[in-house]
């Protein structure tokens, strides 16, 4: 049903490399049409959580890039003791307005490589 919503783009791709390549092709495919938004959310088909979009957004709001926290409604359900500290998962990230217009977060996603390229 998410890809029925007039707000959602979602693209179907051959599945290699990492998430990164993924949010690489994402950011050549929509970088000019997702500048205008207040939050852009990326994820892949592996996040199967029970997410609740409106506490995630809400609590991301005023951050550069936000992701799944414990502090969040949603947790892992493998229940993880990560004792690093807060971290971000590749398959579900919010990246906020000033960081995902910036010229560095778009000189580091042009100077990521896919897989195969040299």
């Amino acid at each position: 049903k998410v890809k029925e919503l007039d707000n959602v783009r979602y693209m179907i791709r051959e599945n290699e490399g990492y998430d990164t390549t993924a949010w690489k092709v994402a950011m050549e495919r929509w970088r000019e049409e997702l500048s205008a938004y207040d939050s852009v959310v990326l994820a892949n088909n592996s996040c199967v959580y029970a997410i609740d979009l409106i506490d995630v957004l809400t609590k991301a709001d005023g951050y550069d890039m936000y992701g799944l926290y414990a502090h969040s409604k949603t947790m892992n359900p493998l229940e993880l003791n990560i004792t690093a500290g807060r971290f971000l998962h590749t398959y579900f990230i919010v990246v906020g307005r000033d960081l995902y217009n910036s010229n560095a977060f778009k000189a580091y996603w042009d100077a990521v490589k896919k897989r195969g390229e040299d």
